[in-house]
C-alpha cells in the first residue's frame, strides 16, 4: 500500500500534469511532468510486486515476556527480536502490540535499516494496573521501500498472556498468626514449608538412624547419663480448608473483592505450602470456578490464573447445599451476605457441618468514610450485620485490612491437630 508520502507524490504528478496541460500550453514543462508522471507510477506498480513477494516466513519475530505472572503494579519486561532471512536490506518499522496495559519505560516502537540477515532489538517495560489477564502482541512489521512511498504490512509473532494477580503476601508463614491453637502451642515458624506447625515437645534418647540435625547437644552435655539425647517434635496433621467466595456486584465496593481475592490466594499459597487440601468455590461471579488444590506444585498457577480473572456477575440465589466440596475440615465463607437471610445462612451452615466441618462466615467490611452519607451507610450496614446474627451469631466482622491476619487466626484456632513426625 502507499505511504501517506507516496500518496501525495503521486496526487502532486498527476496535479501538475493535468495543470500544465489546462493552464501552460509549454510543451517542455508538460513532456516533462508527463514523463515524471509516467516514471512514478511505474516505479510504485514496480515496488508493488516486489514487495508483495516478500513472504511473511522471511521475517522472524520473538519475543520474551519476564515474568509472565505478576501482582498489580508489579513491572514487565517485554524483549521482541525481529531477525531478517532476506538476501537484500530492508528498511522496516516494528510496532509492539498491547491492550490494557501501562507503558512505563521505553517505546514499543522502532525504525531501522537492516541489512541482508539483519536483526533488530526492541526492548520496552509494562505494568498492570487490575488484575486480569493480557496479551501482547502480535507485532505490526512495516517494510518501506528506499523513498518511504510504498509500504508493506504483516503481522508477525505469537502473541504473549501476562497473568496480573491482585498484590499477595508473599512466602506468609501459618506461624505469623497471634491466636493460638488450642491445646496452646503456637510454634516458633520458622519453617518455610511448615509455618509453626513444627513444634517442639521433648528430647528422647538417639537411635540410629536418626538425623545429626536433631541432636541436642546442650541437653546431651548436661546429661549424666552415658546417652545422646535428640530433639523429639510433633507438627498439626493436613486439614481440609474450603474457601467459599461471594464475587457478586455487591462485593465490587471499592477495593473490597480484589482485597478478598488476594486473601484467598494467600491462603491457598500458604495452606498449600503446608501440605493442606484446598477447596476454592466462587459465588456470583461472572464465570464461577470450583476448584480443589492439594499440591502447591501442582495445582496452584491454575487457582491464580483462575482466580485473577475472576469478574463480579450478578444476583444470585443462595445455594442450600454445596455438596461439590467433598469431605473439609474447616469453611471460610467470605460474603458480604446482601442477598441472604438470616434463615438461608443458618441452613448453608447446618448443611455445611453435618460432615463436622468448622464452617466460619466472615463478612469485611470497608473502612468508614468521613461524611454524614457514608456515617448514615455505616450504621445501615451494621443493622443489617445485627438482624442476620439473630439466626447466625458466628458471623465474624473484619475490616478489609486485617482479613488476612485474622483469618490466619481462625485458621490456628480452629485446625490444630497434632500428631508426631516419625525420623528415618
Amino acid at each position: 500500500m502507499l505511504t501517506s508520502r507516496g500518496l501525495w507524490a503521486l496526487a502532486a504528478a498527476y496535479s501538475l500534469t493535468a495543470l500544465s496541460t489546462a493552464f501552460f500550453v509549454y510543451p517542455p514543462l508538460i513532456l516533462s511532468l508527463l514523463t515524471t508522471t509516467v516514471f512514478l507510477a511505474v516505479y510504485i506498480v514496480q515496488t508493488f510486486r516486489r514487495m508483495a513477494s516478500i513472504s511473511p516466513e522471511k521475517i522472524s519475530v520473538e519475543r520474551q515476556v519476564s515474568p509472565p505472572a505478576v501482582s498489580v503494579g508489579q513491572t514487565v519486561d517485554v524483549v521482541l527480536q525481529l531477525s531478517s532471512r532476506m538476501d537484500e536490506g530492508i528498511d522496516v518499522e516494528v510496532e509492539d502490540v498491547f491492550k490494557g496495559l501501562v507503558l512505563v519505560e521505553g517505546s514499543p516502537t522502532t525504525y531501522a535499516v537492516l541489512g541482508p540477515g539483519g536483526s533488530l532489538t526492541l526492548r520496552y517495560r509494562l505494568k498492570a494496573e487490575k488484575r486480569g489477564e493480557y496479551t501482547v502482541g502480535p507485532a505490526v512489521v512495516r517494510i518501506y521501500d528506499g523513498p518511504m512511498l510504498v509500504v508493506r504490512r504483516m503481522v508477525a509473532g505469537k502473541p504473549v498472556r501476562i497473568l496480573a494477580s491482585p498484590a499477595l503476601e508473599t512466602r506468609l508463614k501459618l506461624g505469623e498468626s497471634i491466636i493460638r491453637s488450642r491445646d496452646g502451642v503456637g510454634g516458633s515458624g520458622l519453617n518455610p514449608l511448615t509455618g509453626a506447625d513444627e513444634v517442639f515437645r521433648q528430647v528422647k534418647p538417639y537411635t540410629e538412624g536418626e538425623p545429626v540435625r536433631r541432636i541436642a547437644w546442650r541437653r546431651t552435655a548436661r546429661s549424666m547419663e552415658d546417652e545422646i539425647l535428640v530433639k523429639q517434635y510433633e507438627h498439626f496433621s493436613s486439614v481440609g480448608i474450603g474457601l467459599i467466595l461471594d464475587c457478586s456486584p455487591s462485593m465490587a465496593v471499592g477495593s473490597l473483592l480484589d482485597r478478598c481475592l488476594a486473601t484467598v490466594l494467600s491462603l491457598t499459597s500458604a495452606f498449600l505450602r503446608k501440605g493442606d487440601t484446598v477447596h476454592v468455590k466462587t459465588l456470583g461471579a461472572a464465570d464461577n470456578i470450583s476448584l480443589r488444590a492439594t499440591s502447591y506444585s501442582s495445582h496452584y498457577m491454575e487457582v491464580l490464573s483462575k482466580v485473577s480473572r475472576i469478574r463480579p456477575g450478578g444476583f444470585y440465589t443462595p445455594p442450600e447445599k454445596l455438596d461439590e466440596l467433598g469431605d473439609l475440615d474447616l469453611i471460610f465463607i467470605l460474603s458480604r451476605f446482601a442477598y441472604w437471610s438470616g434463615g438461608e445462612l443458618a441452613t448453608l451452615l447446618k448443611n455445611l457441618s453435618t460432615s463436622g466441618a468448622s464452617v466460619l462466615p466472615i463478612c469485611p467490611v470497608k473502612s468508614s468514610r468521613p461524611g454524614p452519607l457514608f456515617t448514615t451507610l455505616a450504621k445501615l450496614e451494621e443493622a443489617r450485620i445485627r438482624h442476620l446474627r439473630e439466626k447466625v451469631p458466628q458471623i465474624q466482622v473484619f475490616p478489609e485490612h486485617v482479613l488476612l491476619p485474622q483469618m490466619l487466626n481462625l485458621y490456628r484456632l480452629y485446625s490444630g491437630r497434632p500428631r508426631h513426625v516419625k525420623y528415618l
